[in-house]
């Protein structure tokens, strides 16, 4: 019986340890480590650069965090990075970063400092629907990083918080 109680500690306690490690994203290639929220429903990109998932439903609505990242040599510069996903799109025409995608402007008092970079509200429509986007630049040692939220006009406010609360708990490895 001891030894059954005993093995059944030792089985908990790895059992624990894997489900642990398995809640956590980490990407050496670009120097980040988070522990995934119980809220996002990780999805394979098929894509070595993409990684992310989706919120849970509000309403039948899915909202998106994707973490995509960019060899430094792809850009001239962090200011031109920031042009490109940000500050270079112009209202009504296709974004520089996707034609698909048109850009619905962003305010500048919404463009902020974060650790390693920048934040931005930024607006987009996208098959004829209009999104609510918030855009986080990052520089590290050798990659551009471009975190985004992506929610429709109904579900920006209800989960902005727990994108904000994400980005804030990314741990850089350099």
């Amino acid at each position: 019986m001891k030894k059954t109680l005993i093995l059944f500690f030792i089985l908990g306690f790895i059992s624990n340890s894997i489900a642990q490690e398995s809640k956590l994203y980490e990407n050496s290639t670009i120097g980040i480590k988070v522990e995934i929220p119980d809220w996002l429903n990780q999805i394979e990109t098929g894509k070595e650069n993409l990684w992310g998932g989706t919120f849970t439903a509000i309403d039948g609505i899915e909202n998106a965090l994707m973490i995509t990242y960019f060899d430094k040599s792809e850009f001239k510069s962090f200011n031109e990075f920031q042009r490109i996903y940000i500050t270079g799109n112009t209202f009504g025409k296709p974004t520089l970063f996707s034609e698909k995608h048109i850009c619905y402007g962003y305010n500048e008092r919404d463009l902020f400092k974060i650790e390693k970079g920048v934040s931005c509200r930024v607006f987009t429509l996208f098959e004829n629907k209009i999104y609510h986007n918030q855009f986080c630049l990052i520089e590290v040692d050798n990659t551009f990083i471009w975190i985004q939220f992506v929610s429709t006009p109904e579900t920006y406010d209800t989960n902005i918080g727990k994108f904000k609360a994400f980005v804030e708990s990314i741990e850089y490895l350099n």
